[in-house]
């Protein structure tokens, strides 16, 4: 049996010496794994993302889910429960049971420009009236 090779994006998303406790490692399964290390909870994720239908294929196998938000450095990782909190356009990685087949085999790749942020330009422009903001509101109950 052929051992299969650790995925080369894998070292974009566990850089070594991060901070965020991050390491690639082999499980003993075989396969790889994205591994999060916190002080008190060690958590193994399939390395692979999970888009589009993988996503919808992850929820109905009711498997946990981990949100993955690029960032400048390495990825912030945040945990979605029984698809609450699903983004359409977001990418995701699968908890590992070595038992069950990995469900995403998309590679991590880190947006090469910032994105963009939705700003307030859908807000309606409005000017205080004096020193209080509510000033106008407050005029139109006495009056009318």
């Amino acid at each position: 049996m052929k051992r299969e090779r650790k995925p080369s994006w894998l070292r974009l998303m566990a850089p070594a010496g991060n901070q965020y406790g991050y390491h690639a490692r082999r499980c003993n399964c075989g396969r790889w794994l994205f591994q999060t290390r916190d002080q008190c909870q060690w958590e193994d994720w399939d390395a692979g993302l999970l888009v589009g239908d993988d996503v919808v294929t992850a929820i109905l196998c009711h498997r946990m889910l981990c949100r993955v938000t690029v960032s400048d450095g390495p990825p912030l990782l945040s945990t979605v429960w029984a698809g609450i909190g699903i983004d359409a356009d977001g990418r995701y990685l699968a908890r590992h049971d070595c038992m069950l087949p990995t469900i995403g085999h998309t590679p991590y790749r880190p947006s090469r420009k910032p994105r963009k942020n939705s700003g307030t330009g859908f807000l309606p422009a409005c000017t205080p009236c004096g020193d209080d903001p509510w000033a106008a509101h407050q005029r139109k109950e006495k009056t009318g």
